[in-house]
């Protein structure tokens, strides 16, 4: 067991990961700059919560990772928005500091769309899991990006 210094699990103990496993921690002030605009409960840093957010459901990356051939990478943090205010404050934070984001919606992914490859910092939007708008003269209706299928129906 390794311990691991991070934002929000200072002075935990965290499994060791893997060998070849490539990781890369954010800088404490963009922690900080991060964790203020969605609170600190929703500003993930630990190795631990990082590797949660590493695979989407695709077999084929399994099967590639299995063998050796994908990056083994984690992402640089995970930051949960609770609406559009705090992810436009995000985004405009990332850019200002040149950070490469991956939107995460509900994690059921199955094309590799959100598998980190540099250490990027993933932005899930499941706490965004709203109904926006329901349209019935088309029959349509407008929800936020964290809404995932089985939620809907």
């Amino acid at each position: 067991m390794t311990k691991q210094a991070s934002f929000n699990n200072v002075g935990g103990v965290v499994p060791a990961l893997p060998p070849g496993w490539r990781v890369e921690d954010l800088p404490a002030s963009l922690c900080e700059a991060f964790a203020e605009i969605v609170g600190p409960a929703y500003f993930l840093a630990s190795h631990a919560d990082r590797y949660g957010y590493c695979r989407d459901r695709l077999p084929y990356g399994l099967f590639r990772l299995r063998a050796g051939k994908l990056p083994s990478t984690l992402p640089a943090a995970i930051i949960c928005p609770a609406d559009e205010t705090e992810l436009i404050a995000i985004v405009r934070l990332a850019i200002q500091e040149k950070i490469a984001l991956i939107p995460f919606g509900a994690g059921s992914g199955v094309l590799g769309g959100t598998i980190p490859l540099n250490c990027e910092v993933v932005v899930d939007l499941k706490r965004m899991n709203r109904i926006v708008a329901v349209n019935e003269v088309d029959g349509t209706v407008t929800v936020q990006a964290g809404m995932n299928g089985g939620q809907f129906e």
